[in-house]
């Protein structure tokens, strides 16, 4: 796991939620991650991804 200077996701003000099924949240989950990793800065956290550009942050993780 990688710590960061960025706040926890769990401090954040949610604006705007999407869910999406699929049949392998992780595998998608780190897919997304290693795409975007190539342009925006990604971190591994605990229960998924976080990628992060100037302006939005978004976790990738299984729902709950």
């Amino acid at each position: 796991m990688v710590t960061s200077q960025y706040p926890a996701i769990e401090t954040l003000t949610l604006r705007s939620r999407a869910v999406v099924e699929t049949d392998r949240p992780a595998r998608y989950a780190k897919q997304l991650a290693s795409h975007f990793g190539h342009k925006i800065t990604v971190e591994e956290i605990e229960s998924g991804h976080r990628l992060i550009t100037g302006t939005a942050t978004l976790a990738a993780q299984p729902a709950p």
